[in-house]
This record gives C-alpha cells, structure tokens and sequence, in this order.
C-alpha cells in the first residue's frame, strides 16, 4: 500500500511562456524573443514543490493521450509525483496555456 504525505486533484496544464520585443496589437504579428514550456496549475504545481522538498505525494487528474500529456506526466516525474493515477482519455484536450511577456 502506497502512503503519501499529500494527494491532490486538479487540472494540469502545459504552460507557454513566450516573450516578445513588445507586446502585440490586435490583428498583427510578432517575432518571439523566446519560447518554453512547463507544466502548471495550482495542484500539480504545489505536488512538484512538495515532491522536491521530499515528501511522497501524487496527483488524480485527466489527460488526453498525446505529446502533451507525455510531456507533463514525465516532467511530474521529474519532482517525484507519483502519476499512477492520471487518466489518460482521448476524448479531452490535454489544456495549454499561452503567457505572452
């Protein structure tokens, strides 16, 4: 039997951060200084801190069954979440969201 000092349910989301020389105005186009990408979320964010700080915890959540999802499941890993219990359904989106800076 698994024991952990956290569970937590909520949504993950693969988060752009694009920044550009200035902000774009409506209808035009823009050349991205840079790009990254990580997850984020209120649960599996607070999970990852928790994780990196040594506590075992683990996160119930959905996903669809993409590069997306591949990528956020891995990166949880990464801070020692267990992902057991991630649902992968392919008839959802995995979300993202774009921060332009």
């Amino acid at each position: 039997m698994n024991v952990y000092n956290c569970v937590g349910l909520g949504i993950i989301v693969l988060d752009h951060l694009i920044t550009v020389e200035n902000y774009p105005v409506s209808n035009s186009k823009n050349i991205i200084a840079s790009h990254s990408q990580q997850g984020g979320g209120p649960v599996p964010t607070a999970l990852a801190v928790l994780g990196k700080l040594g506590k075992r915890t683990s996160l119930i959540a959905k996903l669809d069954d993409d590069h997306q999802a591949d990528y956020l499941v891995n990166e949880l890993s990464e801070f020692h979440v267990n992902t057991d219990h991630i649902v992968h359904d392919e008839q959802i989106d995995t979300p993202e969201a774009f921060v332009i800076v």
